[in-house]
């Protein structure tokens, strides 16, 4: 709203980064819009050093670490659960995980064009991610689905490899892989990965733990309310 150059790029930088809801698409699409435009300014302006600044801040908010994208043809829901090198989970009961993945699509054999499964880590751990694929009901054709991993898309270090799934062997398979020169340094709290039940008694334990009651909260209710915040 303010065409500030610093909050232009704080607000599109940010959102190409973070936002990985199940709008995401939109929100990325308003982003590059903004920054598009904010470009087209400082070109007019013959801006040259914050032009250049703008787009490799840009060009950085678009790399992503690690992107797994599963593939596959038929009436079967196939369901991608990834596993990070801290032990974080994204999976569609846990779409967003404390090591910085998100599951961004769950498909499923409603359509032709929604049968994939993706997953992406803008900003991960270096080391070994345990990706498993579990054929929960229907047929795939070919009895396989394939699996294209990229990492470090969007850097000269790019590198994308696809390979078959069979489920020949039965209805779970696993394929590992690794990550080097993984960006994230440390965990990060995950709301998301929270089931929901839980997250509704954590909140009510946080907003009970402040206020004056007779009997006076113990220190672990205490100290978990105070992680909670």
């Amino acid at each position: 709203r303010t065409q500030n150059l610093d909050d232009v790029l704080w607000v599109a930088c940010g959102t190409l980064r973070y936002v990985w809801t199940e709008e995401y698409q939109i929100h990325h699409r308003q982003a590059d819009s903004l920054l598009a435009s904010a470009a087209e300014k400082l070109q007019k302006a013959n801006q040259t050093e914050k032009l250049e600044e703008l787009n490799q801040q840009a060009s950085q908010a678009r790399q992503r670490d690690l992107r797994v994208r599963l593939v596959w043809n038929g009436t079967a829901d196939l369901d991608l659960s990834v596993e990070d090198p801290v032990g974080g989970l994204a999976s569609y009961l846990t779409r967003e995980s404390p090591g910085g993945g998100y599951l961004i699509n769950d498909g499923f054999a409603s359509s032709p064009e929604n049968c994939f499964e993706e997953y992406i880590c803008p900003v991960g751990f270096s080391g070994e991610y345990i990706l498993k694929v579990h054929l929960d009901h229907g047929k795939v054709v070919g009895n396989r689905a394939s699996i294209t991993v990229i990492t470090h898309q969007g850097t000269p270090d790019e590198k994308k490899v696809t390979r078959s799934v069979q489920f020949d062997t039965g209805p779970d398979q696993t394929v590992r892989i690794t990550l080097e020169n993984g960006r994230r340094e440390q965990r990060r709290t995950s709301m998301l990965a929270i089931p929901q039940s839980t997250l509704r008694e954590l909140e009510r334990a946080v907003s009970s733990v402040n206020r004056p009651v007779r009997r006076r909260a113990d220190p672990e209710v205490r100290q978990a309310a105070a992680e909670f915040r």
